[in-house]
């Protein structure tokens, strides 16, 4: 009786594993005037928001990618311009949702746009908009944010959800 529920309890934890989904967090998209290196370090915390959140397998920097792609499928990777685009990208990572980011500047606001697409429909899973006066306020609300897109993925809270979000409707960003 004890095998057969540990058995039981077995197969619902690969049932459970199985449904996990995994994720490629490619470059972050700039617009002028945003610095390389904070476009980097903010796809850096993205992948590790993202794997922190518990709610993904396997969480694919860009850094992996280049590894794995050859230099002729990275080329294509990253000349992608629509989602179907993106959705044959994953595809040939076998994951089930790329990362998207893209961070602008626009007058006196930095705006970051996040969105996960979803393999299996070539939609976007989860969108998730941001807009700082300061890049220090970005870079501390960076991961809460992330974190967001997580729950969002995943039909949990809402795009207000987040410390940012919080200070923008406080008038404090």
């Amino acid at each position: 009786m004890l095998v057969a529920q540990i058995e039981d309890a077995m197969v619902i934890f690969l049932i459970a594993l199985a449904a996990v989904p995994d994720v490629a967090v490619l470059d972050m998209e700039t617009g002028p005037e945003i610095s390389a290196d904070l476009a980097k370090s903010l796809t850096e915390k993205l992948v590790v928001a993202l794997a922190d959140s518990k709610r993904f397998g396997r969480v694919l920097a860009s850094s992996d990618l280049r590894t794995v792609l050859s230099v002729d499928q990275t080329r294509q990777a990253y000349g992608c311009d629509r989602e179907d685009c993106y959705t044959e990208l994953g595809k040939s990572l076998d994951v089930d949702l790329v990362c998207l980011a893209r961070l602008t500047r626009t007058a006196d606001r930095l705006s970051v746009d996040l969105k996960l697409v979803s393999m299996k429909s070539g939609q976007a899973a989860a969108r998730l908009r941001r807009e700082y006066l300061y890049e220090t306020s970005l870079v501390a609300d960076f991961t809460p944010s992330a974190q967001a897109l997580a729950r969002l993925a995943f039909g949990e809270g809402s795009p207000l959800d987040g410390e940012g979000s919080k200070r923008a409707r406080a008038g404090e960003q």
